[in-house]
């Protein structure tokens, strides 16, 4: 026991010199990084940019090349120039701002990146980040302006993940609607997993901590979220609000108590569920579904996504109603009727209903 013992208190003492020299060597890395000002002014300097897929994967590259003649004509002074990964030579990835975009494995086999200069690291088929792990086949990581391991004086973004599907899902969809602000990017890092952002952050720019992941602008989100009711017709999903238990059903009874008005007032009964997500903020909310109306509806899920704080008291819009009134009378031939039913007898709808409001544009002419 006692030669276990000195074995143990050795094993630990020399995992805990290795974090400790993994640490230290982080740290040393980070202080031969530039500033995220020097970084930029660098890559303006540069006007050009790589952009690196691996040879196996063709669809990826047709989109980017489909992509980049789509808007040519904004590129203004800036070059854009698309590469397979057996066609760069090291001159590229010394003296050029990098893209690089595909399987991490297929690019690495001709790049040869210095993973200990990255702020994640892969592990076959998984990557690592923040001390976690992301193992779903779905898990997209995309890095976006970093010091880039072959020049720290400029800039990288990768885009890869744990299957080469789900990264030429998100580079089909990303590349879309996007134009040239595709190039442009405003957050450090961000983690999708099946389509959507799990985690979000920046770099920081504090010269103590620069490059350091900045916990004052991380997030990572909860889509699952708690169910706190359940019946017949609604479904409602609390995610992390912070809500009371009082605030908590003095929302849900609003609700339920005006989706049954309008039902009375559309004539019939709802048949399919809906679901009413909840969250703590239109921030939290806009981060999570890329919309921050303090509600909105999904007509093709059936769900409401509504941010609920004292900001928005005596706010209440009624636009999940709209849910109610498309199940009941189909989608009309002029828009306006949808949300005007929606309200119609929604004492608090705008803080005092839509005949207080109907009223002042009656009283100035102006209906």
């Amino acid at each position: 026991m006692y030669c276990f013992g000195i074995l143990l208190f050795i094993a630990c003492g020399a995992q805990n010199a290795d974090k400790h020299d993994a640490e230290k060597m982080q740290e040393n890395i980070f202080k031969d990084f530039p500033s995220q000002q020097m970084l930029f002014e660098n890559y303006m300097q540069q006007k050009r940019v790589l952009i690196v897929c691996s040879d196996s994967d063709v669809v990826i590259y047709n989109a980017m090349q489909q992509f980049l003649e789509r808007i040519k004509e904004n590129r203004d002074e800036f070059k854009f120039e698309l590469k397979r990964s057996s066609e760069v030579i090291a001159s590229d990835l010394e003296n050029t701002p990098l893209y690089m975009i595909g399987a991490f494995a297929d690019i690495n086999a001709f790049t040869k990146i210095d993973q200990n200069l990255l702020p994640f690291k892969f592990d076959g088929s998984h990557f690592e980040f923040d001390n976690k792990r992301f193992e779903d086949s779905t898990d997209i990581i995309k890095m976006s302006f970093y010091p880039s391991p072959f020049n720290k004086q400029l800039p990288i973004t990768i885009i890869t993940g744990n299957s080469t599907t789900a990264i030429e899902a998100y580079v089909n969809e990303i590349t879309k609607n996007a134009r040239g602000y595709f190039f442009w990017e405003n957050w450090g890092y961000q983690i999708y997993r099946n389509s959507k952002r799990i985690v979000l952050g920046n770099f920081s720019s504090d010269s103590l901590t620069q490059w350091q992941l900045d916990k004052k602008e991380h997030w990572e989100f909860d889509y699952t979220g708690k169910i706190i009711r359940d019946d017949d017709k609604i479904q409602f999903i609390d995610h992390n609000t912070g809500l009371s238990k009082a605030e908590m059903d003095s929302v849900i009874n609003m609700v339920v108590t005006n989706l049954g008005q309008t039902e009375f007032e559309c004539g019939g009964v709802i048949k399919e569920k809906i679901k009413y997500h909840i969250y703590p903020s239109t921030e939290i909310k806009g981060l999570m579904l890329n919309n921050t109306d303090q509600v909105h509806v999904n007509f093709e899920t059936q769900e409401v996504h509504a941010a609920i704080n004292k900001e928005f008291k005596n706010m209440y819009p009624a636009t999940e109603a709209q849910l109610v009134v498309r199940q009941l009378l189909g989608k009309p031939k002029v828009d306006a009727l949808e949300p005007g039913v929606a309200l119609l007898g929604k004492n608090k709808w705008g803080g005092t209903g839509y005949a207080y409001w109907a009223k002042k544009l009656n009283d100035a002419r102006l209906f």
